[in-house]
């Protein structure tokens, strides 16, 4: 096969990868068997050698294959089969924990979460990683040594959100929960020890010095993209650059690496160093970062590959990508098992591969137009040929990377940025100076005028690439939802035919993006010609016993009614069920009553989510006014328009679909109101969603009627039911509170007839 001609580590990090999928997927004997079928085409390959069936080159690369592919499978047994599982057994029963805080990563309005590793249990050494969080404001330093007890939880594993593999994939083995701070005692309180310990103080010494030095959002972003302290990083950034395509700038990877260590052997070189020192400062500077930066797989990927290419380079010998590649994925994978369900590892090591593939191949076509323009034509015209070269190299990369990551992204996030292509060629740039004018200033921090200087320049880079997100952010149609029937079957044939390609002899390898170009195009006639804007509207029910949310999603947008208990987990489960239904972007938040939790959730949701709009019921008191400032103080400061609905009026959110309430009605032993929801989707029909425990008081149950009748579980606790009064054409009742409906319905409370009941404690979808 071409791509693997003359190239055996490309055959190796195949073997791995595919040896660390199954060893993801298999149970643990299932591993321990292809491990052993293994070490049978290891015996197999000698006994052909000895015979003279095999020729030597072959040999040896046969002997690496399976040496590495029994590598990567029994460190996954023992990683998955062996220290996870155990692990799991823990939860549900109390045990007494010594851990250590490593280092705090999400702090939100009630709780704290830490990165710890777990030195004892119940009295027993151990070595392995967890994440507590703290119901309270927790004040824990790098190295503090706590003592608790407590019930470990297993992560949490649903249709909408894979809790484990997120965790796995960052060597997360526990996740613990803190109520109180009482029931936590503070051991030790002194610094981290060691290395690790130094190299976090110093991370931290420098991403305050920038954060405060550079100061605002400018400051965030420059530790965030320098040394991968992303803590001080605002989640609307997050989202715009996400949104824009450039969320890889955010993440430590190849190309700040590249940029970084390019900027050093930059001034190695105006220092007239030898070769051999130069390359032995450059890898050694290289190896402070890593150890600076936490050891991050997508700057240990860039690494190895830097090191190769300076390698090759001291020898005098040829590089080559892809092989690079592969074995970064290798030691990767031997070290860390768990990196192959880690999304950034395998965007990243896709996104290199396809540079790795098609980049050599344009720099080669380039240099020879170049070397020819040279003996003929003037100056100006090899400055503008230089620079049209240099725009189609950074447009080549973005094309590459994207293709090789498309289907990685629609299985993990179902959705992609259109503009990324453009965003990637103007805004990847930038991102050269920036690192360089970043690192000028850490050691002029203080310096009364250029200090300043060097902070004003971070500032106007800054303040381009975060304006220019924001704005195509804002745009309509900036992302495009993958979440179609029709994309497996389009992304899967684009990339078994860009394979087949790649396998074979092509006079010009460019040709290898006919697929994808062909795919693009039949996506979008896919997408005109099913008629995504003539979906009905789609209603989906979230609710887990006590809340619940109403999502309402068509044509790429989702209007989303409450937010279920207003914790981080209901709110991610709500927007991952307008994701899967094909919603880029949220149309309207519709607030049914006002709480006190309300005011967190609704803008931690504008900050992660783009919201066009928020509706919210008038006021009935000074409590609820309070309330509606605070949130309208928020959606002011993400852009975020808001309006006040009032009963009987009409809220229009996406084609055809109206949200109309009811007048507010007060229920017993109730704190909040009850408004009463019908969904019209134009001529398909309608929803009725009483978002509280409704058959409590007949008189707001009474007489519903729509195609289906949502009972929700906001409010006080059920104790008795009362009879639920359905009007007609009514075909489904929903009732969301669990196990409590069942005595309406077994109790013969409800004379439905033929209408079907559901008992919702999770998910229910219908359609308006």
């Amino acid at each position: 096969m071409e791509l693997f001609k003359g190239r055996p580590m490309a055959f190796i990090g195949t073997a791995a990868l595919v040896c660390a999928l199954l060893g993801w997927y298999l149970s643990g004997w299932a591993k321990l068997l292809v491990a052993a079928a293994v070490c049978l085409l290891f015996l197999l390959l000698i006994c052909l050698a000895s015979c003279g069936r095999i020729c030597r080159r072959n040999f040896v690369t046969g002997i690496i294959v399976c040496l590495v592919s029994v590598c990567v499978l029994l460190r996954a047994y023992f990683y998955f089969d062996c220290r996870y599982l155990g692990m799991t057994r823990l939860c549900g029963d109390e045990h007494e924990f010594t851990a250590r805080m490593i280092k705090r990563s999400a702090s939100g309005a009630y709780s704290e979460r830490f990165e710890a590793e777990i030195e004892s249990i119940d009295g027993e050494s151990t070595d392995c990683s967890a994440w507590i969080s703290c119901e309270y404001a927790a004040s824990y330093q790098p190295g503090t040594l706590i003592g608790f007890c407590a019930v470990p939880e297993p992560f949490e594993k649903t249709a909408l959100y894979d809790g484990e593999r997120a965790a796995l994939s960052q060597g997360y083995m526990l996740g613990i929960t803190l109520e109180s701070e009482e029931n936590c005692a503070v051991l030790s309180d002194e610094a981290l020890p060691g290395l690790r310990g130094a190299m976090l103080r110093l991370n931290a010494k420098l991403s305050f010095a920038l954060s405060e030095g550079v100061g605002g959002d400018a400051g965030a972003l420059s530790a965030a993209m320098l040394l991968g302290d992303r803590g001080g990083i605002d989640d609307s950034v997050e989202r715009d650059f996400s949104r824009a395509g450039v969320s890889h700038l955010l993440a430590l990877s190849g190309l700040h690496l590249s940029v970084i260590a390019g900027a050093v052997g930059w001034l190695l070189s105006r220092l007239r160093m030898p070769k051999p020192l130069k390359t032995l400062l450059l890898a050694g500077f290289v190896l402070f970062y890593l150890a600076l930066t936490g050891f991050l797989l997508s700057t240990v990927r860039a690494a190895v590959m830097l090191l190769m290419v300076w390698g090759a380079y001291y020898s005098g010998a040829d590089s080559d990508g892809v092989s690079s590649v592969f074995l970064a994925a290798v030691l990767i994978l031997i070290v860390s098992p768990a990196a192959i369900v880690d999304a950034g590892f395998m965007l990243s090591f896709s996104a290199a591969f396809g540079i790795a593939v098609f980049l050599p191949v344009y720099t080669k076509w380039s240099s020879k137009k170049l070397t020819a323009l040279r003996q003929s034509a003037g100056k100006v015209r090899i400055c503008a040929a230089r620079f049209f070269i240099g725009a189609g190299a950074l447009l080549l990369t973005g094309l590459s990377a994207n293709c090789f990551t498309l289907i990685i992204i629609w299985s993990l996030f179902g959705a992609a940025p259109l503009a990324a292509p453009l965003t990637n060629l103007l805004l990847t740039p930038l991102a050269g100076p920036f690192l360089a004018l970043s690192m000028v200033y850490l050691p002029f921090d203080g310096v009364p005028v250029f200090g300043k200087a060097v902070a004003a320049a971070v500032r106007l880079i800054a303040d381009i690439m975060l304006r220019s997100c924001a704005r195509i952010s804002d745009i309509r149609g900036a992302v495009i939802s993958l979440e179609y029937d029709f994309t497996p079957y389009i992304l899967i044939f684009a990339a078994l035919f860009m394979l087949v390609m790649l396998a074979v002899r092509l006079r010009h390898k460019l040709l290898v993006f006919i697929p994808p170009l062909a795919a693009a195009s039949a996506f979008a006639l896919c997408l005109f010609l099913g008629g995504a804007n003539t979906k009905p509207v789609s209603v989906e029910c979230l609710s887990d016993g006590s809340s619940e949310a109403l999502i309402l999603t068509s044509a790429g947008g989702a209007v989303i009614v409450d937010i279920g208990d207003g914790s981080y987990g209901s709110l991610r489960s709500a927007v991952g069920a307008a994701e899967a239904n094909g919603a880029t972007e949220i149309e309207a938040l519709v607030l049914t009553h006002y709480h006190q939790r309300h005011t967190a959730s609704a803008e931690r949701l504008m900050k992660r989510e783009k919201v066009r709009r928020v509706w919210m019921p008038y006021p009935q008191n000074s409590r609820d006014a309070g309330i509606m400032a605070r949130i309208s103080e928020a959606a002011g400061r993400e852009g975020v328009e808001c309006a006040v609905y009032y009963p009987g009026e009409a809220m229009i959110c996406f084609g055809d679909a109206a949200i109309v309430s009811s007048g507010p009605v007060t229920i017993e032993r109730s704190t909040h109101p009850v408004i009463r929801l019908t969904v019209y989707n134009g001529e398909q029909g309608s929803v009725e969603y009483i978002g509280s425990s409704a058959w409590e008081a007949p008189t707001c149950a009474g007489g519903v009627g729509g195609g289906a009748v949502i009972f929700g579980s906001h409010g006080p606790v059920i104790k008795s039911a009362s009879p639920v009064v359905l009007g007609d054409g009514v075909d489904e009742a929903v009732f969301c509170s669990g196990a409590a409906a069942y005595a309406v319905i077994e109790g013969g409370a409800a004379d439905v007839g033929k209408i079907r009941l559901t008992v919702c404690p999770q998910l229910w979808r219908g359609q308006g």
